[in-house]
């Protein structure tokens, strides 16, 4: 029962912050295989710690369709796969807390994962700092994270500059200029940071 509340949990979650942050990628939109060999083999991965399979036992045990679910020992290998540096897992986890309204651990997260190069990431805490209140949220952070996201011309640019368009009317031509030489202190620390292939 509490496995099943702890699924419907995450599930909720997600829901909430794919309806409320929008686009970029959604957390775990198609389900893993559910063949009997990869479900074992993401078991014995995880339990040597490689990093890609920790992040797919956690999707199943999320998922909960191939195996019984359990939400929070997916939040648990999820967090696992982050510290062995594998930034899908940030995602999910940023997508889970800002769902969570645990803003700053969403920022983390997605932080983290821009810095290893997953995009969603990137766009993701973008749209996090303008639409969540101070603290966290700052539009200039926003548009300078956008920025950056737009500039590497990549296929995830074209939802940057359709969130550039809703950020850019809210700053004044001060904030503007701020968020500029923010994104170039972006550009300088980020840019050259390739995009992660799984």
């Amino acid at each position: 029962m509490a496995a099943s509340c702890a699924i419907k949990s995450v599930l909720a979650a997600v829901f909430c912050l794919h309806v409320c942050l929008a686009t970029a990628q959604s957390l775990e939109r198609d389900s893993p295989a559910c063949e009997p060999r990869l479900i074992a083999q993401a078991r014995e991965g995880a339990e040597r710690g490689d990093a890609k399979q920790t992040y797919l036992l956690a999707r199943y045990l999320s998922t909960g369709k191939c195996v019984p679910g359990d939400g929070k020992q997916a939040i648990q290998l999820y967090v696992q796969a982050e510290k062995l540096g594998y930034p899908p897992a940030s995602y999910n986890l940023g997508i889970v807390s800002a769902a969570n309204q645990d803003f700053p651990s969403a920022e983390g997260h997605f932080a983290l994962g821009a810095s290893l190069g997953h995009r969603g990431c990137e766009l993701q805490l973008a749209i996090l700092y303008s639409l969540v209140p101070p603290p966290v949220g700052d539009n200039r952070k926003a548009y300078a994270w956008l920025l950056l996201t737009e500039s590497r011309h990549e296929p995830i640019s074209a939802e940057a500059v359709e969130q550039l368009a809703r950020v850019r009317p809210k700053l004044s031509e001060k904030e503007r200029t701020q968020a500029e030489a923010l994104s170039a202190k972006l550009a300088a620390d980020f840019g050259g940071v390739r995009p992660f292939e799984p």
